[in-house]
């Protein structure tokens, strides 16, 4: 609700109201508590989430966290994927049997050095094949934050360059 005080300012405030029992009839007992402290911090929570969703839609890779046993807790597009696409699946189900072991192999070495390793796989994802380098530091003992970087162009034009060009006769 919203109260005014004696100046004539007004403040949202939470209203209690019980009834109670009285010797001649019942009555109501109101307790009106200012909440302006709560609310101004509920409302920077908002514009600080917001601000970080925003800030992570910008980044052009995918962000996943992902649970030690390879279960996807959170993911965060690049692109125009679903995230239900591959939140509560496992590795192995999006990306295949090859990507995930060496997800699972990158997430143990991060686990053991607590430090940010570096993977680079391959993943036949269902729009293309794509080259990603998941550097995964961690959050804790349980879960991985992975972050992948879509290295497609940069490996073909690597082969290309590597590969031997024909010369007119």
């Amino acid at each position: 609700v919203v109260a005014r005080r004696k100046d004539g300012m007004e403040f949202p405030a939470h209203l209690s109201v019980n009834e109670i029992t009285l010797p001649d009839g019942r009555g109501f007992a109101a307790i009106l508590r200012d909440i302006t402290d709560a609310v101004a911090a509920r409302d920077a929570l908002a514009a600080s989430e917001e601000a970080s969703r925003r800030m992570l839609a910008a980044v052009p890779e995918h962000v996943m966290r992902v649970r030690a046993d390879g279960l996807i807790l959170d993911f965060l597009p690049a692109g125009t994927e679903d995230p239900a696409e591959y939140i509560g699946k496992y590795a192995v189900e999006v990306f295949g049997d090859e990507p995930a072991a060496q997800l699972q192999a990158c997430m143990a070495r991060c686990f053991s050095s607590g430090g940010v390793q570096s993977e680079e796989y391959r993943s036949d994802h269902p729009h293309e094949s794509r080259y990603f380098q998941a550097p995964p530091p961690a959050l804790a003992r349980a879960a991985v934050l992975q972050i992948s970087r879509a290295l497609t162009s940069r490996r073909q034009l690597r082969e290309d360059l590597a590969a031997p060009t024909a010369h007119p006769p």
